[in-house]
């Protein structure tokens, strides 16, 4: 899909926004394969940016045992 690829392309150069919407695709499935593993990098890469809309769907993964 194309707004995946742009989301790419953004995301390579530490678009904020890109970072979010691109995890967002991954953590849905929507326009992509799901994957959660590559929907949790996007999306911490995007909370270190100050992205709290990542925050909050950071929180919808469950808590992993240490």
């Amino acid at each position: 899909v194309a707004a995946v690829r742009w989301y790419r392309r953004a995301a390579a150069f530490d678009d904020v926004g890109a970072l979010t919407a691109l995890g967002r695709c991954y953590l849905d499935g929507t326009g992509i394969e799901q994957d959660r593993r590559k929907a949790r990098f996007y999306l911490n890469k995007a909370v270190t940016l100050g992205a709290r809309e990542a925050v909050d769907l950071l929180k919808t993964f469950p808590v992993e045992p240490e």
